[in-house]
């Protein structure tokens, strides 16, 4: 798989500063574009200010499409420091991280 595209969303979250939720009505016109075969979602992105690049408690708890890979960057001082990306478990229970590589 190739990205090609990045979109950002505004974080929608009740509690921004620590959680995330996309956009909906973002998210339902890129998923009307993804119908008609003009691109895909590969997975979405998200920071983790002053922690890891590693999925957290709230994160295993947000899966709801195990076939979307996550991509997590950690920052620290309003700086990336580092970024993973996890494909969640079929069963929703974790994630197993997956390598990354440019082209």
């Amino acid at each position: 798989m190739i990205v090609s595209q990045a979109v950002a969303s505004t974080n929608v979250a009740d509690e921004p500063s620590h959680r995330f939720a996309i956009d909906p009505g973002l998210r339902l016109r890129l998923q009307k574009v993804a119908r008609s075969g003009a691109a895909q979602i590969l997975g979405h992105y998200h920071s983790h200010p002053d922690g890891a690049a590693q999925p957290s408690k709230t994160d295993k708890a947000g899966i709801y499409e195990a076939d979307l890979i996550w991509l997590i960057a950690a920052v620290k001082a309003g700086q990336m420091h580092d970024i993973a990306t996890f494909m969640p478990w079929a069963d929703c229970g974790g994630f197993d991280e997956i390598e990354i590589r440019e082209s």
